[in-house]
C-alpha cells in the first residue's frame, strides 16, 4: 500500500516537472523578439550586437516581427530644449505694415497741425461770395426789423425800403450798374493778391433813383491795417464821387452802413447811391 502511494506521488511530481518544463521552455524566444525590437529602435544609435540566444523552438521566432513593427512605429518625438518652446512665435511679416505705418504717422502729423488750424479759423482762406450774400441778406432783415420798432430810421434802412419799392429805368438803370461796377473791379483789380482773395463785391443793382452796392471782407483782422494803405473796401467807396460818369448820371450822394460779423470773421457792407431826378419841364 505504500508502495503504491509513493508510485502515485512520483507520477503526479513526474506530470508537474514536465508541465513545469513545458511551460518555462518558450521564454528564451520571447526574450530574443524584445531584443529585436529594441536594436530596430536603436536604428540611429546601433548598439554591439547581442550573441543570438539558442532555441529549440525556431517556430516561436516567426511572431517575433509584429512586436518589432509595433516598435518602430511607437519612436517617441524628439523633446525640444525649454528655451525653444518657451520663446514666442514671431508674427509673419506683412508687406502692407509700412504703408499702413506712413498713413498712421500721416495722420499724427495732420492732428498736430490742428492747433494752427483752429487759429486761422478768425481769417479764412478766402471770400465765399455766397456765404457772404447770405450773411447780408440776414443782416438787411434784421435792420429792417429793428427800424419797424424804431421811429428813428437809420438812412440805410429807409434806402433799402425806397430801393426795394422801385423799378428799373430802363434809359438809366443798366448803363448806371455798368458804369458801378466797371470802377469797383478796378479798384479790386488793383489789390495786392493777398487783399484781393479776402474783399468781393458781392451785387451791384440800380433802378430808377438808387444804386445798391453790396459788399463783403472776409478778413476782419486785417481790415485797419489795410484801410491805412488804402486798400479797405470803404475807401472803394469813396473814391465813387471823383469818377467823371457820377455827375454826368446825376448822383447826388450815398449812404454806406458796415456790420462786423464776429461769428463768421467776415465784414458786410450796403451802400446806397443816390440819383437826383429832375421834374420834366
Amino acid at each position: 500500500m505504500r508502495q503504491s502511494r509513493l508510485i502515485v506521488i512520483a507520477a503526479v511530481t513526474a506530470i508537474f516537472v514536465a508541465w513545469l518544463l513545458l511551460t518555462q521552455l518558450p521564454r528564451p524566444a520571447v526574450s530574443t523578439a524584445r531584443k529585436a525590437a529594441a536594436s530596430a529602435s536603436a536604428a540611429a544609435a546601433p548598439e554591439p550586437a547581442h550573441p543570438a540566444v539558442a532555441t529549440d523552438q525556431p517556430a516561436a521566432a516567426t511572431p517575433a516581427a509584429a512586436p518589432a513593427q509595433a516598435a518602430s512605429t511607437a519612436e517617441p518625438k524628439p523633446v525640444q530644449p525649454e528655451s525653444a518652446a518657451a520663446k514666442p512665435e514671431e508674427p509673419p511679416k506683412n508687406e502692407d505694415t509700412a504703408p499702413q505705418n506712413e498713413s498712421e504717422e500721416a495722420a499724427r502729423d495732420e492732428s498736430a497741425e490742428e492747433p494752427e488750424t483752429a487759429d486761422e479759423s478768425a481769417h479764412p482762406a478766402g471770400l465765399d461770395v455766397n456765404r457772404a450774400a447770405d450773411l447780408l441778406a440776414d443782416w438787411m432783415a434784421r435792420q429792417d426789423t429793428a427800424a419797424s420798432e424804431d421811429a428813428d430810421i437809420p438812412k440805410t434802412v429807409q434806402a433799402l425800403r425806397t430801393f426795394d419799392q422801385e423799378a428799373s429805368d430802363a434809359q438809366w438803370s443798366d448803363s448806371a450798374t455798368q458804369q458801378v461796377q466797371d470802377s469797383l473791379n478796378a479798384w479790386l483789380d488793383a489789390l495786392p493778391d493777398d487783399v484781393r482773395d479776402d474783399v468781393g463785391l458781392i451785387h451791384v443793382e440800380c433802378r430808377q433813383t438808387l444804386c445798391q452796392i453790396l459788399a463783403a471782407d472776409a478778413d476782419m483782422a486785417g481790415q485797419n491795417e489795410r484801410a491805412q494803405s488804402s486798400q479797405e473796401w470803404q475807401q472803394a467807396i469813396t473814391m465813387l464821387p471823383q469818377q467823371p460818369w457820377w455827375s454826368e448820371l446825376g448822383f447826388a450822394d450815398l449812404v454806406t452802413a458796415v456790420d462786423n460779423d464776429s461769428a463768421s470773421g467776415y465784414v458786410l457792407y450796403q451802400t446806397y447811391l443816390r440819383r437826383e431826378v429832375k421834374p420834366p419841364q
